[in-house]
């Protein structure tokens, strides 16, 4: 049986690694099991997504080392026409926010967003599938593309 490589993960691209880390966290919340990669550049998102081109969700910032504004969603859009965008940004910028959504963003947030909002669009997307109580926590698979600066 083939495995679902769409359902089995979320990519969070990020150049900051505390707000990455925070990301990584949002997703987990929302669902325990789910495989959560980080890519600190556009560069190293492609890379990632030559290897697994449908993540169940990407969340990514539009102002990335190596590229800005709609720039990053087009090139994601490219890469993994299937998978649900999610934007992060700090650009509070109205016209970035309406092409954002041209391109197929499924909602854009802004960094100052409260952690509910966050967590309500993640789930929006891959829904909430806690761990068993009862259970013993599944290890947390993670991974990540770091670009060499």
């Amino acid at each position: 049986m083939q495995e679902d490589r769409r359902a089995s993960f979320a990519l969070i691209v990020e150049d900051h690694p505390l707000v990455a880390d925070s990301l990584v966290a949002c997703v987990r919340d929302c669902d325990a099991g789910l495989e959560v990669g980080t890519a600190e550049s556009l560069g190293a998102a492609l890379r990632i997504l030559a290897l697994r081109p449908a993540p169940l969700l990407i969340v990514t910032d539009l102002t990335l080392t190596d590229a800005q504004g709609t720039e990053v969603l087009r090139c994601l859009r490219e890469a993994a026409p299937q998978s649900p965008l999610l934007v992060f940004t700090a650009l509070d910028d109205p016209l970035l926010r309406s092409e954002a959504k041209a391109l197929g963003a499924i909602g854009y947030l802004i960094k100052s967003a409260s952690i509910q909002t966050l967590r309500h669009k993640i789930r929006e997307v891959i829904g909430e599938r806690p761990a068993e109580s009862h259970a013993a926590p599944a290890p947390r698979k993670s991974w990540c593309c770091r670009s060499s600066r």
